[in-house]
């Protein structure tokens, strides 16, 4: 609020000149600079109305032309705002009750008493009138500001009844007046799950917030989602008013109904998929197995009479029969991470992570690979399918190794809400561009070596299961570094680096 100038400007209006001369004695000692005029009459009256600079007036009740509230009428109306202070010779209650109500800021009495008092109440006056005049022009600009934002205002009574609404408000109904709401049900504005008396338990918590959304029809019969918040208010009557705030989120809401449904279609067709996956993989595993079956008892009994293409061709169907089985054995089971995994338990991934490498030991024993880990944090998790990650983890990096022994190191590290785990190793490593590529399913970097091409992608699809994200960072021939967070638990530690297996007999 910018400040008020230290000279106001006062104008005494009362017929009686001893109790104006004393006013203005009283009024130029208590206020330095002040600058005063008079209104004996409604001739002076109405020229000091032309002059239009007043700051504050000062009138008596019982003027001699017109009362002192008409006078401060005219005041108003020359300069709306101006301050008024009642200063009257013996007035009744209700005639100082009256005057307040009118807008007189004060009502003293021409006493000693209220003389001294004047200067204050000239001063107060003022400077309440400058703050209401400022308040004013903020929600003017607020009032400018929401319409422009697009966000209504309004204010009704209990019985539904609209008492005010900006233009916004009106825009969004598609009216231009409040009569014209008349015509639309906006029930579903006030409150409408508890009723009137409802309404009224809510004054306890009066000037508490409530937020919802619903769905209007706009005059032209078009339906509208707004987001509403409102409150419970005694206004200066003692009457329960509501005031609200509304804001259109019909694009909104259409959005998140059209993601609703193209969830649920996701949720359905992933269903469909996991159940397509689990039977064409019983289906198939019968006929793999007599194929496989019919193959060997082939070899067996015709292995003196066959030629050695013949003989190759058959262990090349018997290996291709064995394959199709990995494949089949890794879809199931990753369908079967989401639709049958275990409730999340305590898990102690030392634990996980040194049984892993147990049943790893004769690869190990067999590169002479050297295997390691950090002390590991306890989590929340589905212990079996974390057992399956860190075997996978472990099984690629004893596949993918070059010509020097395996260097394998596990550790993880606390992260914001979470654990980061890393499975280091000196293999062979990912050519850039890769690095999303190997976590799909049945992809195949070395189609050369064994495998089906699934390890990464359970092993994501475990992470993923756990609310947590895996991801890769490798140097072609220089080893690859696998990274998998997963939630915290309160007391966790990270403590030294821990031998788990330098040979098979290391292991722990």
């Amino acid at each position: 609020m910018a400040p008020m100038s230290a000279a106001p400007h006062v104008l005494l209006v009362d017929d009686d000149p001893h109790d104006r001369g004393l006013a203005a004695a009283v009024l130029a000692q208590g206020i330095a600079g002040v600058r005063i005029s008079e209104a004996g009459d409604a001739a002076a009256l109405a020229a000091a109305m032309r002059r239009g600079d007043l700051d504050v007036v000062v009138t008596e009740l019982r003027l001699g032309w017109m009362s002192g509230l008409e006078a401060l009428r005219e005041a108003w109306t020359a300069r709306p705002g101006t301050a008024a202070v009642v200063l009257a010779k013996a007035p009744t209650l209700d005639e100082a009750v009256a005057a307040l109500r009118a807008g007189a800021d004060d009502v003293l009495i021409k006493s000693s008493a209220g003389y001294l008092r004047l200067p204050a109440a000239v001063r107060e006056a003022r400077e309440r009138t400058a703050h209401g005049r400022e308040v004013a022009r903020a929600e003017l600009r607020l009032q400018s500001l929401l319409d422009r934002a697009g966000i209504g205002v309004f204010r009704s009574t209990l019985d539904q009844r609209l008492l005010e609404a900006n233009a916004a408000f009106l825009r969004l109904l598609g009216v231009s007046s409040l009569e014209q709401t008349l015509r639309l049900d906006l029930s579903q504005l006030y409150f409408p799950e508890s009723g009137r008396q409802g309404l009224l338990q809510r004054l306890d918590a009066r000037g508490e917030l409530h937020a919802r959304q619903v769905e209007l029809r706009r005059a032209d019969g078009a339906a509208i989602w707004l987001n509403v918040t409102e409150r419970l208010l005694l206004d200066a009557e003692g009457e329960v008013v509501i005031e609200g705030l509304v804001e259109e989120v019909s694009d909104l809401k259409r959005e998140e109904r059209r993601l609703q449904a193209r969830l649920t279609e996701l949720e359905r067709s992933n269903a469909d998929l996991r159940e397509f996956a689990y039977v064409a993989s019983h289906e198939l595993q019968e006929p793999l197995r007599l194929a496989e079956r019919y193959a060997v008892l082939l070899a067996e009994d015709l292995h003196t009479r066959l030629e050695v293409r013949e003989r190759e061709s058959l262990a090349g169907v018997l290996d291709s029969t064995r394959r199709m089985q990995a494949l089949i054995d890794d879809l199931l089971a990753l369908s079967r991470i989401a639709s049958e995994g275990r409730p999340f338990e305590t898990c102690d991934t030392n634990a996980l992570f040194d049984r892993a490498a147990r049943s790893l030991a004769g690869t190990i024993e067999a590169t002479r690979a050297e295997v390691r880990r950090d002390d590991l944090p306890v989590v929340r998790c589905d212990g079996s399918q974390l057992l399956q990650l860190f075997h996978n983890l472990l099984a690629n990096a004893l596949k993918f190794r070059r010509g020097e022994p395996p260097r394998i190191h596990a550790s993880a590290e606390r992260q914001s809400g979470g654990w980061r785990f890393a499975v280091r190793d000196n293999g062979m490593g990912i050519e850039a561009g890769q690095e999303d590529t190997i976590f799909g399913m049945f992809k195949r970097l070395h189609p050369e070596l064994p495998g089906t091409g699934m390890g990464l992608a359970i092993c994501k699809r475990i992470v993923e299961r756990h609310g947590g994200r895996m991801w890769v960072t490798s140097e072609p021939g220089q080893g690859s570094t696998f990274w998998f967070e997963l939630p915290a638990m309160e007391g966790e530690r990270l403590a030294t680096e821990t031998a788990v297996t330098a040979a098979p007999k290391a292991a722990q």
